[in-house]
């Protein structure tokens, strides 16, 4: 894969570690499947399920010093003011989990959401933008409806994206 100087430098770890692990997570993706360069994004979405690999994935990037450069939308999988307030109350492990993974996703970058339709009001990419979206509604309708181009990212590549500004 071509890469420029300064995703050779990403990729070395002059920006961070955890920038480094991101890129090499990119690069590998784009190698697999053939790509001869990386382009850059100007949006991302990572959905989550907020289970231990969430946090853990994200919690590593973090320590190696990963910040976005894109800032994704997130959708953490339970609001738990709301649930708490109006549904049910949600044991302690469930909250546990829950807030340490929207704390680390906020640490890294990430603008938190309740919506796993985030093209329709808060991440609304524009026609032929280049996007890193995960969720398996979001890419068919951002590709198809909207007329962005996006890969189909799982939450991890996607994360990577929003660290690195691009995708293979």
């Amino acid at each position: 894969m071509d890469l420029t100087r300064y995703e050779k430098e990403m990729l070395d770890g002059k920006y961070a570690k955890g920038t480094a692990m991101a890129m090499k997570i990119q690069v590998a993706i784009g190698e697999t499947f053939d790509a001869e360069r990386m382009v850059d994004i100007t949006r991302a979405y990572v959905a989550l399920s907020a289970q231990d690999a969430d946090l853990w994935f994200v919690e590593k990037l973090l320590n190696k010093g990963a910040f976005c450069k894109v800032s994704p939308t997130v959708n953490p999988s339970i609001d738990l003011e709301y649930l708490n307030g109006h549904l049910c109350e949600i044991p302690k492990a469930g909250v546990d989990i829950v807030t340490a993974t929207n704390e680390a996703y906020k640490k890294i970058g990430a603008t938190l959401t309740f919506n796993c339709t985030p093209y329709l009001s808060q991440n609304v990419p524009a026609f032929g933008g280049i996007i890193a979206f995960s969720e398996s509604s979001a890419t068919p309708y951002a590709n198809s409806v909207i007329g962005a181009r996006t890969n189909r990212e799982s939450s991890q590549s996607a994360l990577c994206a929003a660290v690195t500004g691009k995708v293979p």
